[in-house]
């Protein structure tokens, strides 16, 4: 009897083990992803598709000054680190997500070994490209009264995104969006539908809603599994889903709960 109590405790312990190394990956799987970390020197962006073994790394320099999310103030990046242990881990995969991404963003640190193997298999692809903000002429350059070099990000950085976060899948996807915000902030509808459109998808009516609501809702067909635009809008907005019979229209319904997130950003 002690024997067979041994062997499970044992077993037990292995389990537990391999499931606390390489876990539940937390790596979307119809849809691109951006995963981040904190470099000697700057910030690391990584983005890549599920189906592709390339991926596209982005370095932002820790000079760089960003606003962040909730209206908490404009940040050198190199201490959000430190400010996260003030805000939380939320705040700051949220702001590097909405400010140095397409939305959505995963701290590499989050990451199984599973996933983290995987990413490195992507790093290392001889087709993988390695871009840095500097070098794109994506910031612009300021001189403090200390006499510290700053940068912010140009305008261009925002008609650069496409050429980072456009999704293959969702490009290519036949689906229409209509933006309807139920917010009561103006401008977020139209935040949401530029988001939307680096992805490659289609939004074709941006409106505003005369109804308020706290969180964002997305009306779709979702009989079919593995719609990756939909999966994406659902995880970008942390959105709940109502079911419709239209197979070519999805109708996001921003609300509140997204609104307060990002109103210093409109």
């Amino acid at each position: 009897m002690k024997n067979v109590l041994g062997k499970f405790i044992i077993l037990s312990f292995i389990v537990l083990g391999w499931w606390w190394v390489w876990g539940v990956s937390k790596l979307p799987r119809n849809f691109r992803y951006s995963v981040f970390r904190f470099r000697e020197g700057y910030i690391e962006l990584i983005t890549a598709e599920p189906n592709q073994k390339m991926a596209t790394v982005l370095r932002f320099p820790n000079q760089l000054w960003i606003r962040t999310i909730w209206g908490r103030g404009e940040w050198k990046i190199d201490s959000l680190e430190i400010l996260a242990k003030k805000y939380g881990n939320e705040w700051l995969n949220d702001t590097v997500a909405e400010v140095l991404g397409n939305g959505t963003a995963i701290n590499y640190r989050d990451l199984k070994m599973g996933d983290r193997l995987a990413l490195y298999q992507k790093i290392n692809n001889e087709n993988s490209k390695f871009l840095d903000v500097e070098k794109l002429n994506l910031g612009e350059e300021k001189i403090a009264p200390d006499g510290e070099k700053i940068i912010f990000l140009s305008n261009k950085w925002e008609s650069y995104k496409g050429n980072i976060f456009l999704d293959g899948e969702i490009a290519a996807f036949e689906v229409y969006v209509q933006v309807e915000n139920a917010s009561g902030l103006a401008g977020l509808g139209t935040r949401a539908a530029n988001s939307i459109d680096i992805t490659g998808a289609h939004v074709f009516d941006v409106s505003k809603s005369d109804e308020v609501i706290d969180k964002c809702q997305v009306l779709a067909n979702n009989s079919k599994d593995g719609n990756p635009l939909l999966d994406w809008l659902v995880y970008r907005f942390d959105c709940s889903i109502a079911s419709t019979k239209e197979d070519k229209i999805i109708i996001l319904r921003i609300g509140k709960e997204w609104g307060e997130k990002v109103k210093n950003y409109l």
